[in-house]
């Protein structure tokens, strides 16, 4: 009769096997001819070895959540940080804080640097960048080619002499 861990021993190793991917009927036959045991016995190795293999998939799930979670969470981190430092280089720009350095050489030969501030149309671009990076902007309508829909805009009148002088210029040809 064999004892308690060497019976123990059997059921880690039945175990290996199941989590190898090795079938009920390779595992039976194989512990009847390593250990001398039964079917029988052979099969509560197996179902014994099943509730470890499962403790262990349950252990390696909990892990592989903490762990999806963590690269989640450090993504997430880092994309807002990079989209903060993003918004606060175009804030610098607006606000004319950020200085753009450009060399100059002069007739003489020299090269001298000069800093200055973002020009108009920086300005605007950062300010355009932002508000499109903050959603404040309406997705663009796309058209179908074949698409019926009138391009004309739509003009809003006060009175009636305005929508004659509306009316007469949409007329001409």
């Amino acid at each position: 009769m064999t004892n308690k861990i060497e019976i123990q021993k059997r059921i880690e190793k039945v175990a290996g096997y199941l989590e190898n991917g090795k079938t009920c009927s390779e595992i039976i036959r194989l512990c009847t001819t390593e250990y001398k045991v039964s079917e029988r016995t052979a099969e509560r190795y197996i179902a014994y070895s099943r509730d470890i293999v499962m403790d262990r998939m349950e252990d390696k799930n909990a892990m592989i959540e903490i762990m999806r979670g963590e690269i989640i969470a450090d993504e997430a981190e880092q994309y807002l940080r990079s989209n903060l430092e993003l918004e606060a280089k175009l804030i610098s720009i607006i606000e004319g804080e950020l200085r753009t350095e450009k060399l100059i050489s002069g007739s003489d030969g020299k090269t001298s640097e000069i800093k200055q501030p973002p020009s108009y149309s920086t300005i605007l671009k950062a300010i355009d960048m932002i508000w499109k990076k903050r959603g404040a902007y309406r997705q663009p309508k796309v058209l179908e080619k074949n698409s019926t829909q009138n391009l004309m805009p739509t003009i809003v009148v006060e009175n009636e002499e305005a929508k004659k002088v509306v009316e007469t210029i949409m007329n001409l040809p």
